[in-house]
């Protein structure tokens, strides 16, 4: 299984600046707390819709910490 994700900052209860920085909308049962997250498809990633089908990992206080989580969670380079 495959997945796709990158680190997005929490504005509101509805709204978050993705990792290009363009401000989007998210739509979840639970709003999120503001702060920085990484935000993990399942999938193909090919569908990067910001809602309840997508997981939130956070909130960090800062990216670059949701940038540790992130290349922690990324395949090491094999070195060959």
């Amino acid at each position: 299984m495959n997945e796709e994700a990158e680190v997005v900052r929490i504005l509101n209860e509805s709204s978050l600046i993705d990792s290009e920085s363009y401000q989007r909308k998210y739509r979840t049962r639970v709003p999120l707390l503001p702060g920085y997250y990484v935000v993990v498809w399942k999938g193909d990633g090919a569908r990067r819709v910001y809602d309840d089908d997508a997981q939130y990992l956070g909130p960090y206080r800062a990216r670059s910490d949701a940038q540790m989580l992130l290349h922690r969670s990324e395949p090491e380079p094999s070195g060959r």
